[in-house]
């Protein structure tokens, strides 16, 4: 029993692993799939480029669930601003928009924006770790849906590249690599990484969709980039640079290089309208190293749009929506780097070994080993694959093997003396066998992780020992009598639940991306939709128009002034400091400085954050002059109410000034600033 297992039998399955993680687009369970059809275009050609790779859909889940959480985490720094009753939006007026439903009209308390929030971003959280995973998608989707209906006027394009991707990803299986669902398909002695029966792409209208939505935003804003800034003078970077509400300190540095501009302008659009391209490569051995050559494209390109414009989330967005492209030949390949290349040179392969005493131990085992560990590394029962032992769910004074036989009390007593030391043994084969117990082996597992490596010195350090150690007493308590809080592993080490595609999900996602394909080229060639089926777009926020800088970026810029009177007299600029209600202070403070029309040293960093600039132009536009309004009347609130300017310092009236800046063509002297009022209010 205490013995170690015999892992000759089990060298075919390494060496199956080792062909893994080298293979191919296709993998050893094609020919066991009788179901299996030798058609060369539905087999290799059609999942190679229209396929999803499950590892790089699992990736795409991670990062878009940790953008949500940091989205939410940066809206509710203003969630009195922009989503309570006394917000710059009321609720009343958003709600006018007969599509805008949201459930953040139910209450408009701080306390239940708050609470909304919190939901949001549990739901995100639950994603993040492929909890209920299809439940968690179609959940994030509805509440981002919701929240950027309750205020539309601080949204960009970003959130609707978002909203437009967690709309198609619902119908992907997100959940089916490392994720808590996928601990119950997985086996703790034989893992696999195969994808779908017979290629190792998952292939659907679902990831068609996906993959033609991203296409369709670049091949889109480059058809409407029809100006001569793009295409002649290539003077479109000199103009987006030139926008000062956006320009960053090193967008205003490349101002100095006209060639930089020149090159970057043609380089964007042709990138633009290239880039998609290489998703979809036909050719085998091109296929896998252009598709991750258009990722790191387009995460280089959104990086590089944030380093020059403040952007907000939107430089990282797209870059987390193309991960959906990463290639099974970038796993591979990454894999084999990280696990099958170092075994080769002598680097560690270990063994886990649990103490069955424990009945929550696999549960937890499988579940780290799902998101930290090389998923090939076996886990048994102490005492080995054949020799395992389980506990009966009758009590502790007896236990069965895998044969149904009932051991005697001694036997017992011998897994019992396990249970302070050995209840988790690592076996490091390439030290001849080197058998580590308890923490130490838990520190190892640490050392092998990928992920987790880089923590292990502080796991060795003594005060983190104990303090664990002691808190792990507590965990046979506490999960012992709670084991289904776990995932609960496949009882088949041959089992592999394989995505399902129901035809009737099929069909309506095939309908839908005909509409979305309709209404892009409806916004190029100026022709409506019909209104039988108009609807569809608000109704589920898939409207949608690419005209990013089209058909140039605008020529004219400028930032903004607020002069206000107070009651005593007092002339201030109650638009001051970083943001709005940052800069309503006490007096003497940044609310009562003077005013000055004057063009700031950097006008992007008038802006707290990029929600109150986005909010703040969609004000300036004559589209939104009603908008105005509700603006003025928050301001008043924010600067007499909540007891900030008692007396006399409260104010009485205020302009807002919009300085207009119209930017030159390239070696022309910039021209004087104007003033625009845009609105006058009494409070």
């Amino acid at each position: 029993m205490s013995g170690l297992p015999n892992l000759s039998h089990r060298k075919s399955k390494d060496e199956d692993a080792d062909a893994e993680f080298k293979g191919d687009v296709h993998n050893s369970s094609s020919s066991k799939d009788p179901s299996h059809r030798q058609l060369p275009f539905i087999d290799h050609l059609f999942p190679m480029i229209f396929g999803c790779d499950l590892r790089s859909l699992a990736a795409y889940r991670v990062a878009v669930s940790i953008l949500i959480i940091l989205d939410l985490y940066v809206r509710s720094g203003y969630l009195h601003d922009h989503y309570t009753l006394y917000s710059v939006f009321p609720p009343h007026i958003a709600a006018e928009n007969y599509y805008a439903y949201s459930i953040h009209f139910v209450n408009s308390t701080h306390f239940f924006q708050a609470l909304l929030f919190m939901i949001n971003a549990a739901v995100a959280f639950m994603m993040l770790i492929g909890f209920h995973t299809r439940i968690a998608s179609i959940l994030s989707w509805f509440l981002m849906l919701s929240l950027h209906n309750r205020n539309p006027l601080v949204l960009n394009g970003g959130d609707d590249f978002l909203r437009l991707f967690l709309f198609w990803a619902m119908f992907l299986p997100l959940g089916a690599k490392y994720s808590w669902d996928a601990c119950h398909t997985t086996h703790p002695s034989h893992s696999k990484s195969f994808t779908t029966t017979w290629s190792k792409y998952y292939v659907s209208f679902a990831s068609v969709a996906i993959m033609t939505q991203f296409s369709l935003v670049y091949w889109f804003t480059v058809a409407l980039k029809d100006s001569v800034e793009w295409h002649t003078d290539y003077t479109a970077v000199y103009y987006a640079l030139n926008l000062d509400q956006f320009a960053t300190v090193y967008g205003k540095f490349l101002l100095g290089f006209p060639g930089i501009c020149k090159f970057l302008t043609i380089a964007t659009f042709y990138w633009e309208m290239l880039g998609p391209c290489c998703f979809f490569v036909p050719i085998k051995s091109l296929h896998g190293p252009f598709r991750t050559l258009g990722v790191i494209g387009f995460i280089a390109l959104h990086f590089g749009f944030g380093m020059c414009l403040e952007l907000g989330f939107f430089m990282y967005i797209p870059a987390v929506c193309a991960l959906v492209f990463l290639p099974a030949w970038f796993w591979d390949n990454l894999f084999y780097y990280l696990f099958t290349k170092k075994q080769k040179k002598n680097e560690p392969r270990l063994e886990i070994q649990y103490n069955p005493y424990y009945k929550f131990l696999l549960r937890g085992l499988v579940l780290f080993r799902m998101f930290f560990l090389d998923h090939a590394i076996p886990i048994f029962p102490i005492g080995g694959e054949q020799g395992g032992i389980e506990m009966t769910e009758a009590g502790e004074n007896a236990f069965i093997d895998e044969n149904n036989e009932t051991h005697n009390e001694e036997q017992v007593s011998r897994l019992e003396s396990h249970k302070q030391n050995s209840w988790l043994v690592v076996i490091d084969h390439s030290t001849r066998g080197e058998r580590l117990t308890g923490y130490d082996a838990f520190v190892r597992l640490i050392e092998a992780s990928p992920l987790l490596w880089f923590f292990a010195p502080i796991y060795r350090l003594s005060f983190v020992n104990k303090s664990l150690t002691s808190i792990a007493n507590f965990l046979p308590i506490i999960f012992s009598s709670y084991p289904q809080v776990l995932p609960k592993p496949a009882s088949n080490p041959h089992a592999y639940t394989h995505p399902k595609r129901r035809w009737y999900i099929e069909i309506v996602v095939v309908l839908l991306l005909a509409f979305v394909v309709i209404w892009n080229f409806a916004s190029f060639y100026h022709y409506g939709v019909s209104e039988r089926i108009r609807w569809i777009a608000p109704t589920l926020k898939l409207d949608q128009w690419w005209g990013m800088f089209s058909p140039h970026p605008p020529k004219e810029d400028g930032w903004l002034v607020m002069p206000g009177n107070l009651h005593n007299g007092t002339q201030v600029n109650i638009f001051a400091g970083k943001g709005v209600s940052d800069g309503l202070g006490d007096p003497g403070g940044p609310g009562f400085t003077e005013v000055s029309y004057e063009k700031p040293a950097l006008v992007s960093h008038q802006f707290a954050i990029q929600r109150w600039r986005k909010y703040l132009m969609n004000l300036e536009s004559s589209s939104q002059q009603d908008k105005r309004l509700h603006y003025g009347r928050y301001l008043c609130r924010e600067w007499n109410w909540w007891g900030r300017h008692p007396g006399g310092a409260q104010l009485k009236d205020f302009k807002i000034i919009f300085m207009v800046e119209k930017t030159p063509p390239p070696g022309e002297a910039p021209q004087k600033p104007f003033p625009i009022e845009l609105w006058s209010h009494t409070c």
